[in-house]
Order: structure tokens, then C-alpha cells, then sequence
């Protein structure tokens, strides 16, 4: 039975409800043993009810997945891990969450990928915004049957690690793809039947993609050729002109002319570096900014998906829908 410390409450700090007993027993049959867990948020400031406390999981024994949303309430985890673990990290917060190991900390949004041996210690830590995050661990000594494949066939980070089963951390660009699953494990199922089993399929789902996104990032370097820093630039200018207005449909010649290359290129390389092209990455900018808004109760699904763009609603239901596998009326009924 995990057994939680407890920690004194420091002035102006109002704790908010931890997880339930299925994640923590979830936890515990995986390999992660907790010592304490410690929410609250800042000032003594109630929770927002809009955003309730979000706490979800599956394990099989020797795999699990968990996905955890404390809204605006800053965390502090410390865990003590009973068996070699593969663990991956996704955040899907605007905080990338503070890790320590062996007492270095270590930051920075992207894909985290760890080695986390028998008796380490993990400790998690977040301060003004929460933890919006989905983490998947796997036994070492199971990964081979979860993935139905010989050691030949892992990447290179994943072989290194089965090799050498001590403290390791690597972070790696997270593809949208990856992001887009792990925020259908912090929804939740489509309807409430079956809510593990949903949970079941996406760790299935998840551990593949992010086996395929590794084995990519090793073939890179031989595949394509090198990109000059003036093209890196031009690619980040129209990714940013994009994430500042994704709601404006900037024409390819237009993006073409802030990145200074031709439309050939420019669609080339912005899939090459993001792994997605420009229209993939401007509609799931606008379906997280939807998502965000449904949260708020001050705006209609009509008037979101006219902010959006959308010229009528059915459209902004339909794309919505295309993006996250169920209705924003199915979204907002559940919040």
C-alpha cells in the first residue's frame, strides 16, 4: 500500500486534493513507490472549479500510463522507483516541469526520456501553473514483449539505456502527434464506458508513436542534408507568425516571403524540422486554443469557433471533432 508523507502547509498556501487510491495503486504495481505528494495553490487562492483536478491511469503491472492535470495548482513529487524503468514524459502545459535526479535538476519543454533504475529517486516539481502533463512507465525487462521486437530493432536512446540501466535523462523534440494522444488520456474517454480500456489503448498507442518518433531522430542525420541556420530562422519566423494569429490563414507566398524562401522549401523544411506541415501545425494550435475555451463558461461553442475563424459552427464541430475524436457540446457537458 503506497503510504504518503506529510508535509506542513507553509503560510498562504491552500492544499488542494491529490490523487485518487487507483492512480497511486496504478503507480505502486509499476515501479514508482511515492513518499509525498504535495498540491496547493499560491496565496491561499481557491481552486478554480472550471478546472477540476484531473488524475488518470492503467497498469498492467509492467507497464502504466498517467495522465494529471492540477490546474493552477503547483506540485512537489518525490518517488522512489522499485524496478528498472523506461520512463517518458509529455508535457502538455505552458510550465515544462522541474525533474531531479541525483540532485540535478533539469528543465526545458520537449519529449523527456529517462532510465530510471531499481532504488533512484524521482522528484517532480512545478510552481505557478500547475502540472498538465501524461507520463508512461515500462519495466526494462518487459519492453521487448511490449513492443513485440528484437533489441536490434529499438533507437539507439532506447538500446543505450537497456545497456547501461543507470541515471539517464535525455530530452527530444516532441512531435505534435505525440502530444495530440496524450491529451485524449487527459480527457478522457469518448463516453464513460470502458474508461480503462480507453486508457489501455492509448498507452499501446503512445508507446508506439514514441518508439517511431526516436527510431526517426536516429535516421535523420543520414537522410537529409544539413539545415543552414538562415533557413532554421526563416522556419521559426513563420512558425511564430502562425502560433501568434492561427486563427488568420496566411497564404503560402505570404509565409513564404517572412521565411525568404520559395513555397517548396519552405513546406519542405517546416515538416522536416516540426514533423507536421504548416496547415497541421496551425489547426492543432487552434483545437488547443478551442479546448482551453471551453474550459471558460463565458463563451459559447458558437462564439469560440467564430473566434476561431469559423464561419459557421457545424464547421468548428466538425474539425473539432475530426481533431479530438468527439464534439465540443460532449467537451463542455463533461467540464
Amino acid at each position: 500500500m503506497t503510504e504518503l508523507s506529510v508535509h506542513m502547509a507553509p503560510f498562504g498556501t491552500r492544499y488542494v486534493p491529490g490523487p485518487g487510491t487507483d492512480y497511486l495503486q496504478d503507480l505502486e504495481n509499476v515501479g514508482m513507490s511515492l513518499r509525498g505528494w504535495r498540491s496547493g495553490t499560491a496565496d491561499g487562492d481557491e481552486p478554480d472549479d472550471e478546472s477540476p483536478l484531473i488524475y488518470r491511469s492503467w497498469s498492467d503491472g509492467a507497464m502504466g500510463i498517467f495522465g494529471t492535470d492540477t490546474g493552477a495548482s503547483s506540485v512537489d513529487i518525490d518517488a522512489e522507483v522499485t524496478h528498472d524503468l523506461l520512463a517518458v514524459g509529455i508535457p502538455l502545459g505552458d510550465e515544462a516541469p522541474v525533474f531531479r535526479l541525483a540532485s540535478s535538476p533539469f528543465s526545458g519543454q520537449g519529449l523527456d526520456v529517462f532510465c530510471l533504475p531499481r532504488g533512484s529517486r524521482l522528484q517532480i516539481a512545478t510552481r505557478r501553473n500547475g502540472l498538465r502533463s501524461v507520463a508512461m512507465l515500462v519495466h526494462l525487462d518487459s519492453l521487448n514483449g511490449a513492443c513485440e521486437t528484437a533489441d536490434w530493432a529499438f533507437p539507439s536512446i532506447i538500446r543505450k539505456i537497456r545497456s547501461e540501466r543507470g541515471l539517464f535523462s535525455a530530452k527530444v523534440p516532441l512531435p505534435l502527434t505525440v502530444q495530440r494522444t496524450a491529451r485524449a488520456v487527459i480527457d478522457g474517454a469518448p463516453s464513460d464506458a470502458f474508461p480503462r480500456l480507453y486508457r489501455r489503448a492509448k498507452m499501446a498507442e503512445l508507446l508506439w508513436l514514441v518508439m517511431e518518433h526516436l527510431r526517426r531522430e536516429d535516421r535523420e542525420p543520414d537522410r537529409d542534408p544539413p539545415i543552414s541556420r538562415q533557413a532554421r530562422d526563416g522556419i521559426e519566423r513563420v512558425r511564430r507568425t502562425i502560433a501568434e494569429d492561427p486563427s488568420r490563414n496566411a497564404t503560402t507566398e505570404e509565409l513564404g516571403r517572412i521565411a525568404g524562401m520559395n513555397r517548396t522549401k519552405l513546406r519542405s523544411l517546416f515538416k522536416l524540422i516540426h514533423g507536421v506541415t504548416m496547415f497541421e501545425y496551425r489547426q492543432a494550435i487552434i483545437m488547443k486554443c478551442a479546448d482551453e475555451m471551453l474550459r471558460e463558461p463565458d463563451f459559447s461553442i458558437a462564439e469560440i469557433g467564430y473566434r476561431l475563424g469559423y464561419g459557421e459552427p457545424s464547421s468548428f464541430n466538425i474539425a473539432y471533432k475530426r481533431f479530438y475524436g468527439r464534439a465540443p457540446g460532449q467537451v463542455r457537458r463533461r467540464r
